[in-house]
């Protein structure tokens, strides 16, 4: 029983730590047609005529093209 605390905390660490990582590397958009945030699905990194970094992906809910301007 002694040795149950310390082990619990450290599953309790290393779970909250893979979700605060799995939050990192969610990218989001906001998705003209359905008018809402979304997660991208199928990101990839790409950059515009003029330079700028984007990432680009497709909506889950609606299969419409999603940008997301700025670092990938």
């Amino acid at each position: 029983m002694i040795l149950a605390w310390p082990i619990d905390r450290y599953y309790w660490y290393l779970l909250t730590s893979l979700e605060i990582a799995k939050r990192r590397f969610m990218m989001q958009a906001y998705c003209m047609k359905c008018r809402a945030k979304r997660e991208i699905k199928d990101p990839k990194a790409i950059t515009f005529k003029n330079g700028r970094p984007a990432t680009q992906g497709v909506c889950p809910v609606c299969g419409t093209k999603m940008f997301r301007i700025g670092k990938t």
